[in-house]
């Protein structure tokens, strides 16, 4: 015999599967309605077999005795707010149809959250006639869940909201900040840890507000933005494109290493005299040389040396290679290059040719930007 509840639940569930057939055929199960209505669908019938399996929690009206002791008569050992939850979950659906489906994932992640932790709240809450014990109930079934869900949401939380403060702040502020930070976290763990006065509620209020603080903070920080330089060198892309013209960029030749390992590897050694000619000393032939041998597809390392007062960088020259973007033909510039370096100054540079030299035309070189004659014809057999 069917009972209240399951003929609701089932009869809904069967008006649901005649809409869901009906708008699957005209939208040829393709559209997110008809995998809505089908998750619907699934959902009633899921609650009408629950429903049909507990009898709607009824017990008989004959039996006084077991109608005020029965569990469905206990009342619930508190209110439901995972409705509401489950109504921001909506919200978030129909936010992510409209605008990013990162939205409607977060709101179907939200929505199953509610409504299985209602599931779980209303049936453990009329488990028994104990209060106590239904309360145990509900923590050994949702406790190992919820615990690293929430542990992992809250670190979530801190590491944005902490990352966005430190990219909002001016950079010589934000050290300062983030040592400070450290500094005091040591502290209140080191007084926590020796002082046995100090009760769980003072410890836990302590924490809740220094997570409120950063929470706070980072939401604060990311509507003001990141700091100026850090926006323009993400509009600009600075570090992704590496100037090897004469121009001294600021950006990809700061800080400029000069250094060079003692046990380098290195193919070549070029260096600007001051006279301004670019020589070339070839490892194994002591003489300075005209013409640079390398083999190809073969990763190379070579020097460069700037004794002149100017910073001055090596540019390496391979040709050009056909290839297509979107189906157009282009030539691409192959080129590397160092930073620009000061006088007495040395740095490493590698490349790989992968592509023969061109004589007459196209001939591959290596030379100073914006020092005239400063150049050494590259040979790739």
């Amino acid at each position: 015999m069917l009972t209240t509840g399951s003929k609701l639940f089932l009869g809904l569930a069967g008006f649901t599967l005649v809409a869901f057939v009906v708008y699957g055929i005209a939208q040829d199960f393709g559209a997110l309605g008809a995998i809505g209505m089908l998750s619907l669908l699934l959902v009633l019938v899921g609650l009408g077999s629950f429903s049909l399996y507990t009898r709607d929690a009824n017990v008989s009206a004959m039996d006084d005795a077991q109608v005020r002791t029965a569990a469905a008569a206990a009342p619930p050992v508190s209110g439901a707010a995972w409705p509401l939850v489950g109504a921001l979950g909506a919200v978030l659906l129909v936010v992510g149809v409209i605008t990013d489906a990162r939205w409607f994932i977060a709101g179907i992640v939200v929505v199953v959250v509610a409504i299985a932790e209602w599931l779980v709240q209303a049936w453990s809450d009329r488990a028994t006639g104990d209060r106590a014990t239904n309360a145990d109930i509900r923590g050994r079934v949702l406790s190992p869940l919820e615990l690293p869900i929430a542990g992992a949401i809250l670190l979530a939380l801190l590491i944005f909201g902490f990352s966005r403060v430190m990219l909002a702040l001016p950079r010589d502020v934000g050290p300062i900040v983030f040592i400070g930070s450290a500094i005091l976290i040591v502290l209140f763990g080191i007084l926590f840890a020796r002082s046995v006065m100090v009760r769980a509620g003072v410890v836990a209020s302590i924490c809740a507000v220094g997570v409120i603080a950063i929470v706070a903070g980072g939401i604060a920080g990311a509507i003001v933005g990141e700091r100026d330089e850090l926006t323009e060198a993400q509009e600009d892309d600075h570090f992704a494109d590496r100037h090897c013209g004469e121009e001294v960029d600021e950006h990809t030749d700061e800080k400029a290493s000069a250094a060079v390992a003692a046990k380098a590897n290195v193919l070549g050694e070029f260096t600007l005299t001051e006279e301004g000619t670019l020589e070339l000393v070839q490892i194994g032939n002591s003489l300075p040389g005209e013409v640079l041998t390398i083999d190809r597809s073969t990763p190379v390392s070579v020097l460069f040396t700037n004794e002149t007062d100017e910073e001055r960088r090596l540019r390496v020259y391979g040709g050009t290679v056909e290839t297509e973007v979107n189906g157009t033909p282009i030539n691409e510039m192959t080129e590397f290059c160092t930073q620009a370096i000061g006088q007495d100054e040395t740095q490493l540079l590698t490349f790989t040719m992968g592509q023969p030299s061109v004589y007459g035309d196209d001939p591959f070189y290596a030379e100073v930007p914006g020092v005239e004659g400063a150049r050494v014809e590259i040979v790739v057999p």
